[in-house]
């Protein structure tokens, strides 16, 4: 069960926190919060005389959240030595009224908003302004009811930081304070790292962005998912410097670029026809990557990927 999160306007970076206890700005009962779903659509066809049916593809589309809460103010010890008692009713009005106007500002349908629990996050934009009650018994003096809807085009609970897989092949070999040994020292090791581990904490495939630096001649390098044998190879000699970024997911960010210090050219051109997008399953996925100069040691491999969930709870 959750029972609190973090609102978060992407323009401004404002955030509120919405819970079930009085000490979170905004809060919600059991029933308040619907998640909705991620809905699923599946295209079959059928041969003639055929029994069932086959899924060719299946899409799946975004969701919609719905939050149902209250405006609320509670006095706290400083409001308690400043105001009298018969005072208390005009500040929490006036308090109810500055939070709505808060609330307004952060929940906007041109904004984009992110809906946190924990380390994932929902994000979506509002399809409506905020709706408040319209009796007395849903708005007064010293509560509002309020209700929030984002629709979320991706139904997905995204890790909020990326966990990178980082592999060098440098490791330091001497710290400060110097001392020279009369055999003398060495300032770094070189090791031969084949292959890398790489998390998926989520419960859905994803793909990843692979980043390749070259520290200098490092031609055609390759990169492989043992388990899956997925596997793409770069066609060109990287320079020192020379950086290639190949981003897997599923989204319009889908490419390949690189560039000297930095990826900003198209490098499809270096693309084999036969690459595969490489998809991180659940748990566990080995890495390894190779080159046809035996140039491993100077290249430095990056794996990012963001685990995605269709459902979370506070941990």
């Amino acid at each position: 069960m959750i029972t609190g999160f973090i609102v978060e306007n992407q323009t401004t970076k404002k955030r509120v926190t919405l819970g079930q206890k009085p000490a979170y700005d905004y809060v919600y009962k059991d029933d308040g919060l619907d998640w909705g779903y991620a809905p699923a659509t599946h295209s079959t066809y059928f041969y003639p005389e055929q029994v069932g049916e086959h899924i060719a593809v299946t899409n799946i589309t975004g969701r919609e959240v719905t939050i149902t809460g209250y405006v609320h103010y509670v006095p706290d010890e400083v409001d308690r030595s400043n105001y009298d008692k018969s005072a208390y009713g005009a500040l929490v009005h006036q308090k109810v009224l500055e939070k709505k106007e808060v609330l307004n500002s952060l929940v906007n349908p041109m904004d984009f908003v992110r809906i946190i629990v924990g380390d994932f996050y929902l994000e979506g934009k509002p399809t409506r302004s905020v709706q408040y009650g319209q009796t007395m018994e849903e708005n007064n003096e010293l509560f509002c009811l309020f209700v929030m809807n984002i629709y979320c085009p991706n139904p997905m609970f995204h890790k909020v930081i990326s966990p990178n897989t980082i592999v060098t092949g440098s490791q330091a070999a001497w710290h400060f304070p110097l001392s020279i040994p009369d055999t003398g020292f060495k300032f770094s090791t070189r090791v031969d790292y084949m292959v890398i581990s790489v998390e998926n904490e989520g419960n859905t495939t994803v793909g990843g962005i692979i980043t390749i630096k070259a520290d200098g001649e490092v031609q055609n390098p390759t990169i492989e998912l043992i388990g899956t044998g997925q596997k793409f190879t770069i066609n060109k000699m990287l320079q020192r410097n020379e950086v290639v970024v190949i981003d897997t997911r599923n989204s319009e960010d889908r490419g390949v670029t690189g560039g000297i210090t930095e990826a900003d050219s198209s490098y499809f051109k270096y693309w084999d026809i036969d690459n595969d997008w490489l998809q991180f399953t659940v748990g566990s996925n080995l890495v390894g990557y190779s080159t046809d100069n035996e140039s491993e040691l100077l290249m430095t491999v990056t794996v990012e990927i963001r685990p995605e969930r269709y459902a979370v709870e506070e941990q």
